[in-house]
């Protein structure tokens, strides 16, 4: 059994903008990602972008399992094709 808190918590400070953030994207997609994500919409496997990006296939995951639910559809397929016509996988410059 857990004390209770003696002190309130406070909510934690907002995260920082990435550079080059949308002001309406409340999460924008970082470099990387819009790098695997172009990949895999040009029909690449995850384990091909995680390498070609360098980053690990667990990485793959979880930012395509992120977009998804940002979309709210199973499909990544559904939710890159989406993230596409929404802008957000024009690279940044």
């Amino acid at each position: 059994m857990h004390a209770p808190r003696s002190e309130p918590t406070t909510p934690s400070a907002p995260r920082p903008r990435r550079p080059g953030a949308r002001e309406d994207d409340p999460a924008p997609l970082s470099a990387t990602e819009v790098e695997v994500f172009a990949m895999l919409l040009q029909g690449h496997p995850a384990v091909a972008a995680a390498h070609a990006v360098g980053v690990t296939l667990a990485a793959v995951a979880w930012a395509t399992t992120n977009l998804r639910s940002r979309y709210g559809t199973g499909s990544t397929a559904d939710a890159l094709a989406r993230a596409r016509d929404d802008g957000l996988l024009r690279p940044r410059g």
